[in-house]
């Protein structure tokens, strides 16, 4: 309850920051922060429209240069930031470790076959790996493996068991380690402007890989809040990281033990 409450409040700051920028007064561009005069629809600037920019993506209407919604870039301004990032040697590490946690996530879960598919021949300690790790995903509607015929059962493609199971949970863990590592090091430069800070951190999510264990969240300097994009936060300028947290599923339990 507490984390909804400072998460309306960011939004209503926000929103009345958006709506009081928007006036017929003159002010300062939300995407560059230029000053616009009063009679300026358009920033001299940057060129962004003084109403916000509609998300091509989710049809979200946002003020700022990445779409407060789904992070979609929006503008020359996006697009430049995300240039930079995927030119950035840390960024691009992060990109490889969250790949590589998706395959051992993808064959972590091919470790929950059908009890039915477990070869007699395999020791005991194999065959009690694989039974729990059936038992643990047997709820999990998405993950449900078709039921294979009773003769000659076959597992479809490679099952990990046993020391070998446990020994890509632990590489798992190693690599989300190193990840956190790699992202909480990725920091704007200290003569950055407000809107170009927030840019930076907005252009380094990382949204090539989906891994179904974890998700990733956004947690703000403002008042520590979590969200899905930087620019959910009222002061997206002061900085926060990008964390990945166990989603609430026997999957993300079985990964993390």
């Amino acid at each position: 309850m507490e984390q909804h409450k400072y998460r309306e409040q960011h939004l209503y700051k926000q929103k009345y920051a958006t709506q009081e920028n928007n006036s017929d007064s003159g002010g300062t561009c939300t995407f560059c922060g230029a000053e616009i005069e009063e009679d300026e629809r358009f920033c001299s600037e940057c060129g962004s429209p003084r109403g916000g920019i509609t998300c091509p993506n989710c049809g979200t209407v946002s003020r700022r240069s990445f779409c407060s919604h789904c992070n979609t870039p929006l503008n020359d301004i996006a697009r430049e930031a995300v240039r930079q990032a995927k030119a950035d040697p840390a960024f691009r590490r992060a990109e490889q470790l969250a790949a590589e946690m998706a395959e051992l996530e993808r064959q972590i879960l091919n470790a929950g076959v059908p009890k039915a598919t477990l070869d007699t021949a395999l020791n005991e300690e194999a065959r009690k790996a694989a039974g729990r790790y059936a038992d643990l995903f047997s709820g999990v509607a998405s993950l449900k493996v078709p039921d294979m015929p009773k003769t000659q059962p076959k597992p479809q493609g490679k099952v990990l068991t046993g020391d070998v199971l446990q020994s890509a949970i632990n590489a798992y863990k190693e690599k989300a380690a190193e990840l956190q590592r790699t992202i909480s090091s990725m920091l704007p430069s200290p003569s950055a402007t407000p809107e170009e800070k927030r840019n930076f951190f907005c252009a380094r999510k990382i949204m090539t890989v989906e891994m179904r264990a974890t998700k990733q969240e956004w947690v703000c300097n403002y008042c520590g809040c979590h969200h899905n994009q930087p620019s959910e936060c009222a002061e997206p300028q002061l900085g926060g990281t990008w964390i990945f947290v166990n989603q609430p599923t026997p999957v993300a339990k079985i990964i993390y033990g």
